[in-house]
């Protein structure tokens, strides 16, 4: 039994016979008050994750730049303007047999013919999930899934890329050649039945299990989650409990996290062993309630922790889970809440605050303070390169009738007016530097201000089609806005100073587009 309080230590005593099943002796020394408060409210309502759901790796490829590609077919369609002849001299495939044969780039960079039904989009990491439904438009890599012996394969593209690949060798590293059998090649990945929802092995600001309803394949960043409950087979009520806030306080006693690092690290077998609420046997009232909540949760992206615990259908979440749990009193659920939430509240904002002091130490002995040019260089050396794009190529294929302008200043402006007026810009008219060109239509005006944007500079050629500069502009304003998205999150995650991180967004987009131009 438990003694003492936050310090209290449990004293297990091995038995013949049984079997030893692990414990967080950890997390009787570091937790909170309020975690062994909720424990005892019903003990038997806790259960290790491992009674009521498989927990698994996702896959361990060896050679994630082989393993994981890039599907640049409906850009290289668009960019070779449908045309059968251009896109047989670029890649030596037609249009037509694109919709069964895919144009993708390893992780080199270099592009390869592979059969659609080879790939499939895979989750790479937690950066790509936004909410707790996963958008399949979000996932920008697809992974390589070949099952048959490469006799079978002859006369394929993909034996080739296969062959392609031993010649990097990526055949010979340690898990591709484990890997290998008499049964089973070294490219066949085997990823398993996919969970119902996906837990991620590395936690930062953000807490979300995402429902994997596409029966999508993951990376080993994220661990597949498999409830055994038949009464729940899709694990609904599982789903809820563990994207509930107290989910967030118990899995910070079973991780583990690096002194001065807010990163928190989860193994399976912590996964495993942490306790949460048993979602079975409840009543269906109860079940009811806890899917409204996260279908309510599911319709919105999903914010930090310390701010996620002032949004009321977070809330609602995690009331529904208390009630779960057994406590009957509303008034007893919301004290309870305001103690969790005040909590945790508080330990993110500490744990910000070693973070960016353990930031500051790693830049000197003086210990200067790091400006938004050396956080953003940190966080771009970790950054996926993979999905930077550049404008105008990547947007749209070859342009055949055009217009030439002088791009020789960053200084460009775009014209609103119904008719020039004194020193107004009409609709249509841009203005590079000291010089103003008329393309006739506001689209052509914004695709000038793109290349602006993308740090493009010298004779650039505008495009006469003005619904091609249309459709350019908008898909390179929809991946500056997702770029500039993940480049906010990533800032956040290393300062509480919005002018700051501001900076560091500004910095990093720089760096991107520095590295697109080169």
């Amino acid at each position: 039994m438990r003694e003492g309080g936050e310090g209290g230590l449990v004293h297990q005593q091995a038995s013949p016979g049984v079997r030893y099943l692990g414990t967080k002796w950890g997390q009787y020394l570091r937790a909170p008050d309020i975690y062994f408060e909720l424990l005892d409210l019903a003990p038997d309502r806790f259960v290790p994750i491992r009674q009521i759901a498989w927990v698994r790796y996702g896959i361990k490829s060896g050679a994630n730049e082989f393993f994981y590609l890039r599907d640049i077919t409906d850009v290289a369609v668009e960019r070779a303007s449908g045309s059968d002849r251009e896109l047989r001299r670029q890649y030596g495939v037609s249009v037509r047999d694109t919709e069964h044969i895919r144009i993708c780039l390893a992780g080199d960079g270099s592009a390869h013919l592979v059969e659609a039904h080879y790939l499939k989009p895979a989750v790479f990491n937690l950066m790509e999930i936004s909410g707790l439904t996963i958008d399949l438009s979000a996932l920008k890599k697809r992974v390589l899934l070949v099952s048959q012996p490469r006799q079978r394969l002859h006369g394929t593209h993909v034996l080739r890329y296969i062959k392609w690949g031993e010649q990097q060798g990526y055949h010979e590293r340690t898990t591709c050649a484990t890997r290998a059998t008499e049964e089973r090649e070294w490219y066949d990945l085997r990823p398993g039945e996919p969970g119902k929802m996906f837990w991620s092995m590395s936690h930062k600001y953000r807490h979300i299990v995402a429902q994997n309803t596409d029966g999508l394949p993951c990376d080993h960043n994220l661990f597949h989650i498999t409830p055994n409950d038949t009464a729940d087979p899709e694990g609904l009520a599982l789903a809820a409990i563990l994207n509930s806030t107290i989910t967030v306080l118990f899995k910070h006693q079973y991780g583990r996290s690096n002194v001065g690092e807010s990163t928190l690290k989860t193994e399976v077998v912590d996964v495993r062993m942490m306790k949460i609420v048993d979602p079975r046997g409840l009543s269906g009232n109860i079940r009811q309630r806890l899917s409204h909540a996260l279908e309510r949760l599911a319709q919105r992206e999903i914010g930090y922790v310390q701010d996620e615990i002032e949004q009321p259908d977070r809330r609602a979440l995690d009331d529904a889970v208390l009630e779960a749990l057994g406590v009957r009193s509303p008034a007893k659920r919301a004290e309870i809440l305001t103690d969790v939430y005040r909590y945790l509240g508080r330990w993110y904002r500490d744990n910000r605050e070693v973070e960016v002091r353990t930031v500051r130490a790693r830049h000197g002995r003086h210990r200067r303070r790091p400006t938004a040019r050396d956080i953003a260089q940190e966080i771009w050396e970790g950054v996926d390169r993979s999905d930077i794009r550049r404008f105008p190529e990547d947007f749209h294929g070859p342009v055949r009738q055009f217009d030439t302008i002088d791009l020789l200043s960053p200084r460009i402006e775009i014209g609103t007016a119904l008719m020039a007026d004194g020193g107004l810009l009409a609709s249509g008219q841009v203005r590079v530097g000291d010089r103003v060109y008329d393309l006739g239509s506001r689209e052509r005006a914004d695709y000038v201000k793109c290349l602006g944007l993308a740090g493009y500079l010298g004779q650039a050629r505008v495009p006469s089609d003005t619904e091609l500069s249309e459709r350019a502009v908008t898909e390179y304003m929809h991946y500056r806005q997702r770029l500039e998205r993940t480049f906010t999150l990533l800032a956040q995650e290393r300062t509480q100073d919005q002018r700051l991180a501001h900076q560091i967004v500004d910095e990093l987009m720089r760096l991107a587009r520095n590295h697109a131009s080169s």
